[in-house]
């Protein structure tokens, strides 16, 4: 896990690569992971939930708050420079 910066807000990062006990390592609530088959899984995020691919990134904020981020969008808007 890796700490990425985004318009001055700190975020703890994880890319999906497949791994659910990653994911539940990240803080992520235990759910039925294997309906997906693991080539996506639904993350509960504060609009509801959302389908994370492999490679997609899921971003957490400093308020618990997680997000699902595309792999270009990420390589593209967040930083993990100062």
């Amino acid at each position: 896990m890796a700490k990425y910066k985004k318009i001055q807000m700190e975020y703890d990062v994880i890319q999906y690569t497949g791994d659910i006990d990653a994911l539940l390592a990240f803080g992520l609530p235990k759910v039925d992971y294997q309906q997906y088959k693991l080539k996506h899984v639904g993350i509960p995020t504060e609009k509801g939930e959302k389908l994370c691919a492999i490679d997609d990134y899921i971003t957490k904020d400093q308020f618990g708050n997680f997000e699902v981020v595309p792999k270009l969008q990420f390589e593209q808007e967040y930083s993990d420079k100062p």
